[in-house]
């Protein structure tokens, strides 16, 4: 199906199955488990594009029509879903760059799906930091097995594949395919945010796993995987505010004191004009971001400084507007279910998913001190 085909099979996908939903699901700690076959069955999981002659030919739209799935599940209400239905392109994305072979076999119950798939990186005592990995893999046989600890992994508690990271000696970090089994053990996490989306820590027991891509690649596999992640927090989080914002406007031109409609208070109305503004500004560079980078023959991934900064513009934004949005409603702000009181918790874990913004903040200063060096030679 064309983009728009799409775009409107996932607004009624969105409609009919997700938004009524989102309170009782962010309530009960997690999303039906169905909804991923439903979704597959709709082609929301393969953004309308057939796997039928090319099980990887999704990977190969544009970050447009990518972009349109997490706006599309995002404009539901709920981040936790964007993530849940949102997230497979990063992991098999990089399974794709390791081993064709290997993303042909497992992309097509991800795309309909049967099967999930997680990214595991994360571990409990530094992150993701791929220099400070201390799960291990050793050789067994033509395949390998590992051991160690994984946590805060999104859908990890129900994903059959599960994309991780370990050292292998000699080789330093590279990346395996994990089917799961009764060697990887589950414990479900209890998140800030995202309450719908189950999360979990894995424990990796001599775990059966499959080397994807050389030895000691993890980096350059995961590089453009990542860059796609924060593409999708940019937009999720940009989306969030949009739709966070139009409901504090809504708050302030209904709620009164004294007679009066806080929007037409001076203090509650400037305030409402510079986070519109701030909207308006990160929704331009988000935007003029993926149609550079997202039309037929443009490069697949915008440059790394600039999904850094979009990233950090669009998440500092969310938290901006959702405090501001707890503030207009009052009371009913604090309380659950209602939108600003989800988004308040959601953002935090927005910023820091993804690499958190001294990360970015990184990246965005190691391209200045390079552009820098190179215009004084």
């Amino acid at each position: 199906m064309n983009a728009e085909q799409f775009r409107q099979r996932l607004e009624a996908f969105v409609e009919a199955q997700i938004r009524d939903q989102v309170a009782e699901w962010e309530a009960g700690g997690r999303y039906p488990a169905t909804l991923h076959r439903e979704a597959g069955e709709a082609g929301i999981l393969s953004v309308g594009m057939s796997s039928d002659d090319a099980p990887c030919a999704p990977l190969d739209a544009g970050l447009m029509r990518r972009a349109m799935l997490i706006r599309g599940l995002a404009r539901g209400g709920a981040q936790s879903i964007a993530v849940g239905l949102g997230s497979h392109f990063v992991p098999l994305s990089a399974v794709a760059g390791g081993s064709k072979e290997c993303a042909n076999e497992i992309a097509p119950s991800i795309w309909n799906g049967t099967h999930m798939i997680a990214l595991a990186l994360t571990e409990p005592h530094g992150g993701s930091n791929l220099r400070d990995i201390r799960s291990y893999a050793q050789r067994d046989g033509s395949n390998y097995r590992i051991s160690g600890e994984k946590a805060f992994i999104c859908n990890g508690t129900r994903a059959e594949y599960l994309l991780v990271s370990a050292c292998l000696a000699d080789s330093g970090p590279s990346l395996f395919l994990v089917e799961s089994g009764e060697r990887v053990r589950k414990q479900p996490l209890v998140p800030l945010g995202w309450r719908a989306l189950p999360q979990a820590h894995l424990t990796f027991v001599d775990a059966p796993a499959r080397l994807v891509g050389q030895p000691g690649s993890a980096l350059r596999l995961l590089r453009p995987a990542l860059a796609l992640e924060r593409v999708n927090l940019a937009v999720l989080a940009i989306t969030s505010a949009r739709l966070l914002f139009d409901e504090m406007l809504a708050d302030a031109c209904m709620r009164e004191i004294d007679g009066c409609a806080l929007a037409e208070k001076q203090a509650p109305a400037h305030r409402l004009a510079c986070s519109a503004t701030q909207l308006r500004i990160v929704e331009t560079f988000v935007d003029a971001l993926l149609t550079s980078f997202g039309e037929d023959g443009a490069p697949a991934m915008p440059p790394q400084t600039d999904i850094a900064m979009a990233k950090n513009a669009a998440t500092r934004l969310l938290e901006l507007v959702a405090r501001e949005a707890v503030q207009f409603a009052g009371a009913r702000g604090c309380v659950a279910p209602s939108l600003a009181e989800r988004m308040f918790r959601d953002a935090r874990l927005l910023a820091i998913g993804g690499g958190s913004e001294e990360v970015m903040n990184e990246i965005i200063v190691r391209d200045l001190r390079r552009n820098h060096a190179e215009s004084n030679r």
